[in-house]
């Protein structure tokens, strides 16, 4: 049975930028890791600022045309069973003219033990429809880069309340609670 992907909307563009609440990645660790900040939950509508930070080695982003391009970000709906996988840079690309060559250009022929080290941040907001749900938590973000699987985002939706697990198992038991209505 097919199901269909979750729906989401992405206000504004995204931001390159190191941002408050922005996850932290200290050199010679490498990685991806994300947090979620503004949380707002209606019972309808679920709304938030995925910060997201990396750092590799300047040799593996250097196979890249635009590592972001490459980045990708998964959206779970544990409670429906749908899903999405969303590219980075989806409005970077709005910005920047497309490539016409690969954008992996692989990597160099010997192995070079890294020395210097490159971090990045993207930050963007996302508005996801997504109804009361019978389960929690149940809904899942992750982050990814060919072999680099970041932590996962678990957002209690009946609770209001999100938690960060790392390799299956919690990481940060409890990461933040919703944003208060003003």
């Amino acid at each position: 049975m097919w199901s269909t992907p979750v729906r989401y909307n992405i206000p504004s563009l995204f931001s390159y930028e190191e941002e408050p609440g922005s996850p932290d990645i200290t050199p010679p660790e490498v990685g991806i890791l994300i947090n979620a900040d503004n949380l707002q939950y209606d019972g309808d509508l679920l709304n938030f600022r995925l910060l997201l930070t990396y750092c590799f080695s300047r040799d593996f982003v250097n196979a890249f045309e635009r590592l972001f391009w490459a980045m990708v970000v998964s959206l779970e709906n544990a409670d429906t069973g749908q899903s999405v996988v969303l590219n980075v840079s989806e409005e970077g690309r709005k910005r920047y003219s497309q490539i016409v060559y690969p954008n992996f250009k692989g990597f160099p022929d010997q192995e070079i033990t890294a020395t210097t080290f490159e971090t990045g941040w993207v930050g963007l907001d996302l508005e996801i429809p997504v109804r009361r749900p019978l389960f929690h938590p149940s809904f899942f973000v992750t982050a990814s880069l060919q072999t680099y699987i970041s932590n996962t985002i678990g957002f209690d939706l009946k609770e209001e309340k999100i938690y960060t697990y790392r390799d299956g198992s919690p990481f940060d038991v409890e990461l933040a609670d919703f944003s208060e209505d003003e």
